[in-house]
């Protein structure tokens, strides 16, 4: 405990061993804590972003139209959401993800691929407007680094590398520097294949064109809350859980946990999986799975299931009947009234028989990510 935050203070500014720069980094992004302060140190007085600037203009659009020439954007995206590389944790798409970076909703269609690829290889290259990182030291010794959310007379917001909001006394600020690197360390796609890369570039290069990774619209739900009922919630029944607040976590559960789709809004079968295997031990024997969206009049909605396998499903906490004319071949189809605002649907599949793929969508009702 303590250990990061007294080796970032110990670093030299500048001239520590890239290698062990390189390593450094690697762990600290992979070793399950948040340790953005260590990273960011260490890119910097390993000089790490020098090292990326090595690629010549020419090299990049070569790089781009490789990517598009020979990348896979379906390969790519599964690549962006490993947790490895922290896309997810930083970036958001269709509002589901990190405050960090910039929003990548539409990043395909607003820039060129080589921009993209420069974005990814060098960082500090071309960095957005409001995203330069800021670097505080403290009279306790601390070492801060994040981007400037707002300040006051009295404090300093940042948020960090892990996407956390902290406020800072301005009367134990001893030193304040806006630098002109980024939160984003260089060589985050080192390890990977270049092949893996051309598929992250093409994946990138997509976002925000028509089709399959146009995720500004509303029209299908981009986040699940998943809670697998184990063997000290089910006694409570279906009620308990349906009214439970994804925020709360009480005695008798484990909680919600949030599970972001793809882009086209499919939530994948590995990812209905991940939190029975997490809570394996507690034999799970079903899992709910809730999304949000709302309505702004009270006309009649319509949301598509698909996925479905006849589950029961709920909205709100009110059971409903769902049509589901050949199941896994068609959509099945909630349809309805209900007062204008947000509401919860809802459904419960037995853990050992989950769908290939779970995808809602709808044309009168909009999904939320919050």
């Amino acid at each position: 405990r303590g250990a990061s935050s007294r080796v970032t203070s110990s670093l030299p500014e500048y001239g520590f061993p890239s290698l062990a720069g390189e390593i450094g980094v690697r762990v600290a992004r992979e070793g399950g804590r948040s340790e953005p302060d260590l990273v960011i140190a260490l890119s910097r007085s390993a000089n790490l972003e020098a090292a990326a600037r090595r690629l010549t203009a020419d090299e990049m659009r070569s790089l781009a139209e490789d990517a598009e020439r020979l990348g896979d954007p379906v390969r790519g995206e599964s690549l962006y959401r490993q947790p490895a590389l922290a896309c997810v944790a930083c970036h958001a798409i269709g509002g589901v993800g990190g405050l960090v970076g910039p929003d990548l909703t539409s990043v395909g269609a607003s820039a060129p691929t080589d921009y993209l690829v420069e974005a990814l290889i060098d960082p500090n290259a071309k960095i957005k407007e409001g995203y330069h990182a800021i670097q505080i030291e403290t009279t306790d010794q601390r070492t801060l680094a994040g981007t400037l959310i707002r300040e006051d007379s009295d404090q300093i917001f940042l948020r960090n590398a892990a996407g956390q909001e902290q406020a800072l006394s301005k009367a134990i600020i001893t030193k304040r520097v806006m630098s002109d690197y980024s939160l984003m360390p260089a060589g985050l796609t080192d390890r990977l294949s270049r092949q893996d890369r051309l598929d992250l570039y093409a994946f990138l290069s997509k976002l925000g064109e028509p089709g399959d990774f146009d995720a500004a619209r509303p029209n299908v739900a981009r986040l699940w809350r998943l809670y697998p009922a184990t063997i000290d919630a089910v006694q409570f029944g279906d009620e308990k859980i349906l009214n439970a607040s994804f925020d709360e976590t009480a005695s008798w559960r484990g909680g919600w946990e949030q599970a972001p789709t793809l882009v086209n809004g499919t939530l994948s079968k590995e990812a209905l999986e991940a939190p029975l295997r997490r809570t394996r031990d507690r034999a799970p024997s079903f899992l709910y799975a809730s999304a949000v969206f709302e309505i702004a009049t009270e006309e009649p909605f319509a949301i598509l299931l698909e996925g479905h396998l006849n589950a029961p499903v709920w909205l709100d906490d009110s059971p409903i009947k769902v049509m589901s004319p050949i199941p896994n071949e068609s959509p099945a189809k909630i349809t309805g009234k209900l007062s204008p605002g947000k509401h919860r649907l809802t459904i419960k599949f037995p853990a050992d028989d989950l769908p290939e793929f779970l995808r809602a969508k709808s044309d009168n009702a909009q999904f939320s990510v919050d």
